[in-house]
């Protein structure tokens, strides 16, 4: 009786699998709400923190959005509605070349 062949030991970079590249459009409407946030906070010495309550996690949203090819209509609508109008026109112009189920 034969034994199954064995795996390898694992080694650096053993089980890697490789992301996706990084939207360009995303990663710019992310850095995009970045530097408005510090404009605001900035512009109104310390009182634009409370901005952050909504700019912190839909920025950190686009960020996750940029590595997968869904579609992110509804948070690109809350990020021109909310925080940014360009950041939120670059994730819906984005939007037109993804899917709507992801791909695996």
């Amino acid at each position: 009786m034969t034994q199954p062949p064995q795996l390898p030991p694992p080694a650096y970079g053993y089980g890697y699998v490789p992301q996706p590249a990084p939207s360009g459009m995303y990663q710019a409407a992310a850095i995009i709400n970045w530097v408005v946030l510090g404009l605001v906070v900035v512009g109104t010495c310390g009182l634009g923190i409370i901005a952050a309550a909504w700019f912190i996690p839909m920025t950190i949203n686009i960020h996750r959005g940029a590595r997968d090819r869904q579609k992110h209509t509804a948070l690109a609508v809350c990020t021109l509605l909310f925080c940014n109008l360009v950041s939120g026109i670059l994730m819906l112009a984005e939007d037109s070349n993804r899917s709507e189920r992801p791909i695996y």
